[in-house]
């Protein structure tokens, strides 16, 4: 971002606003607590949260996926994980946890830009530098109000064992503008179709922002499940090999993981897959 040729990149937007990026400082509180309800069921919580100087963001080259780091000048970072874990009850065990995060820049008080310093390139650079002003936060690319997984294991002293995953995502955010106005859910709808995304891909989106007038969007949020089963012919019969069979994604749902994000672009879920495989130990 220091670099000469790096600087060419940007236009007047850049302004005064310094090209070296710095180190973060953080004060940083974190939580934990365990609760063990008998020898098979236990609930495990950590909490954390951080105030940020210099927080460090990224932007990326037009849709190039060249990144470069920005520092905002104030971030806040919360989240948390809440897991409750089964073990070895009749041949089952099984994970089911809740994480959620809350990741925004701050808008300085006196109504400066929110970037301390590095190159103010693309989309992001145009969001961060000049946030929505109904708000006193913008969310970075880290912001997930709620993923919440499952995860059941099925072990038979026989050598047969069956898998059971779970997964929901409330949706990754990304900021929608055009001419540095942001757009309701039906004006997102035309802009997205003009810049060449299929209805299918938009469907995947959710275009309603929590105000007016806010570039605020998301992910739509979506639900996946992952089923498995094997068999492990050392336990009985003592031939050192194992087989599995999987099916991601049972229900082929249609999903973005995340959308044109500073951090690799668009990235879409997989759909329904199948795999065996054949493990020989040796």
């Amino acid at each position: 971002s220091s670099s000469d040729a790096a600087r060419a990149l940007v236009g007047t937007e850049q302004g005064t606003t310094p090209i070296n990026v710095m180190s973060e400082k953080e004060h940083v509180i974190e939580l934990g607590a365990a609760y063990r309800f008998n020898d098979n069921l236990d609930l495990d919580f950590a909490g954390y949260g951080k105030l940020i100087d210099n927080f460090i963001v990224k932007v990326e080259l037009a849709s190039s996926g060249v990144i470069f780091p920005v520092n905002l000048k104030n971030g806040m970072v919360i989240g948390g994980e809440l897991q409750l874990r089964l073990h070895n009850w009749n041949n089952f065990s099984a994970t089911l946890g809740f994480t959620t995060c809350l990741s925004v820049g701050l808008k300085p008080s006196d109504s400066s830009s929110p970037i301390a310093a590095g190159l103010i390139l693309g989309e992001e650079g145009e969001n961060y530098s000049h946030p929505f002003a109904g708000e006193d936060q913008f969310k970075t690319e880290h912001n997930q109000l709620l993923t919440g997984t499952l995860n059941v294991n099925y072990d038979h002293p026989s050598g047969f064992f069956g898998l059971l995953g779970a997964r929901f995502d409330s949706g990754l955010p990304f900021d929608l503008a055009k001419n540095g106005v942001g757009l309701d859910a039906e004006q997102s709808r035309t802009e997205l179709l003009r810049r060449g995304y299929s209805q299918e891909v938009i469907d995947m989106l959710d275009l309603n922002s929590d105000l007016p007038g806010s570039p605020d969007k998301s992910v739509a949020p979506h639900f996946l499940i992952d089923l498995g089963a094997g068999f492990d012919f050392d336990k009985d019969f003592r031939i050192p090999a194992k087989i599995t069979a999987a099916v991601m994604n049972v229900l082929d749902t249609k999903y973005l993981y995340k959308f044109e994000s500073s951090f690799g672009g668009t990235h879409f879920g997989v759909p329904r897959a199948y795999s065996v495989m054949l493990q020989v130990k040796i």
